[in-house]
């Protein structure tokens, strides 16, 4: 998400230090800023940098794997010293003993941490030396070494996949991949983006998208301010369905002005007519106030979103533009545009073909893994996405399908797991959702995060609380309905519309299928049990 700074905000000199400061807008967290030689000294960026310098090569692995996602990443690569943050160290521990690691260093500004992780740790594992980064940058500073320059072709990181539809697997990305991933970003946007823009941030590092761009606003001179991913999760649909409550819970004047500018809005935009935005500041001015008012450009890249909620965020809030890449490919592969080309297809589409990509991005292959690497690296060095596109008659493309999502039902018919996952998200009841295909049946059910706020009242008239809702049939049933509504407004096929519902009580940010399906694995089969 990108904002312009005011005058107001804009850097000092590298030696200024700034306190923390609150705005007059709607805020998510307080925020602080860094200059540029403090920021140098902080968190997960720093690390990186501080390891390039060294031509020590990083590798990254998301803790919501548990120990079992964790542990073949440590022993694969031999890794001799872990970054980790206070609260996972007890996840951690039982695979850091079974590899070489010796050292263990600690986030210590860790907005999770309880404060008495890392003494506890010291006690219950003394074979590690465990030291705050605080205390490395001390011993750096105590112990300087001039920068060991690496190679193009050295390996910069190995990033682990996150194992969605099998074990996770080590991309190797070398030096000259990343930086040919950030160099074609900054091709796209060096007209779009300048340095008084500033970048929220607040993916993990451990994602390829979050690393490419924040090198990207770097590179560029913008500002980088780190959200709480707590309070930032999912946003897209949470603004959407916030502004559609408040709208219909308004008056019909105020309603049918809404609508009313929106859909004016959407059709001079759709045919580049002139005075699209003539109702911005009157209508969608609120809209944009609680995004904090200096919203003018936001990306979407790192998962699907529904065709409804791009347009609607592009039109009351700030255009998006779609992208498309891979950790394969370090990030990099096709940047839309902000503006709606071909919001459908007109004439003739070409059949539907699966994309490889070349090029310098591209990753070396997967660590230790060359059966892995050969199922998708050619010998020509092309990668085989795995992702079904379509191509339009001018031009335009767009994914459809990924080849690891389609499942054949009972019918013989398949269905995308993503495409009907990105319609069921924009249900107002729904905070996260997995759809669950077994080929035994015809139809799918869904495992749904419940939205608490919207589901609150009716928990309430039932006589259930926040946590023995998850086990009222009736709200069951009504997010079924809801579920199913919103299936057949879309357009679903028969076979795409869930036949029953799954709500969990516990968070879960990813769609990681597999430890979904394993988690939830009884209630699936409960449901299942009644599905036709």
């Amino acid at each position: 998400m990108f904002t312009r700074r005011t005058k107001q905000s804009r850097r000092t000199s590298m030696a200024e230090s700034r306190t923390s400061r609150k705005s007059g807008s709607f805020e998510l967290s307080n925020f602080s800023y860094l200059t540029y030689k403090e920021y140098e000294a902080h968190n997960w960026i720093a690390l990186f940098h501080s390891c390039a310098s060294q031509s020590i090569s990083i590798v990254t692995s998301y803790d919501t794997l548990g120990e079992s996602g964790v542990e073949p990443s440590l022993n694969q690569t031999q890794s001799a010293a872990i970054y980790i943050d206070p609260h996972l160290l007890k996840t951690a521990t039982g695979p850091l003993k079974k590899s070489n690691v010796k050292t263990v260093f600690i986030n210590e500004q860790c907005i999770f941490a309880a404060g008495c992780e890392v003494e506890e740790s010291r006690k219950a594992n003394p074979e590690f030396v465990v030291l705050t980064l605080e205390q490395l940058r001390k011993l750096g500073e105590e112990n300087m070494v001039d920068p060991v320059p690496a190679k193009s072709t050295d390996v910069y990181c190995i990033m682990y996949t996150s194992g969605t539809t099998g074990p996770p697997k080590g991309t190797v990305v070398t030096h000259e991949s990343f930086i040919a991933g950030v160099t074609g970003l900054y091709t796209c946007m060096d007209k779009a983006f300048i340095d008084k823009d500033s970048l929220l941030a607040y993916l993990p590092m451990a994602h390829i998208l979050e690393t490419a761009i924040e090198y990207l606003g770097m590179f560029i001179g913008g500002t980088i301010g780190y959200g709480n991913p707590r309070t930032l999760s999912d946003l897209s649909k949470t603004v959407k369905k916030g502004v559609i409550a408040k709208v219909a819970a308004s008056s019909p004047l105020v309603r049918t002005l809404f609508w009313g500018a929106f859909y004016y809005k959407g059709f001079m935009v759709r045919y580049h007519l002139p005075g699209a935005n003539i109702f911005d500041d009157i209508v969608f001015g609120k809209v944009r106030e609680q995004a904090g008012g200096r919203v003018r450009m936001t990306v979407n890249g790192a998962s699907s979103i529904a065709d409804t909620t791009k347009n609607f965020l592009s039109m009351v809030m700030a255009p998006m533009i779609l992208g498309y890449g891979l950790t394969e490919t370090s990030a990099t592969g096709i940047l839309g545009s902000p503006l709606p080309y071909t919001p459908d297809y007109i004439g003739t589409v070409q059949p539907a073909i699966e994309v490889k990509i070349v090029g310098k991005p591209v990753m070396f292959g997967y660590y230790d893994d060359p059966t892995e690497t050969k199922k998708v690296i050619t010998p020509d060095r092309w990668l085989k996405t795995g992702n079904i596109w379509e191509l339009n008659d001018q031009g335009h493309m767009r994914v459809i399908d990924r080849l690891k999502n389609l499942v054949k039902m009972q019918g013989g018919e398949y269905i995308s797991l993503e495409r009907v996952e990105s319609v069921y998200r924009s249900v107002q009841t729904v905070s996260n959702v997995m759809i669950y295909a077994d080929s035994a049946k015809s139809r799918p059910i869904a495992v749904i995060m419940p939205n608490e706020k919207a589901l609150a009242g009716l928990a309430e008239e039932l006589g259930a609380n926040v946590h023995s809702m998850y086990l009222k049939f009736r709200i069951c049933d009504v997010v079924l309905k809801d579920l199913q509504a919103t299936a057949k407004h879309a357009g679903l096929a028969g076979l795409e519309i869930v036949s029953g519902v799954v709500i969990t009580e516990r968070e879960w940010t990813l769609p990681l299928r597999r430890t979904i399906r394993k988690t939830f694995k009884e209630n699936i089969n409960e449901v299942l049990k009644t599905s036709p």
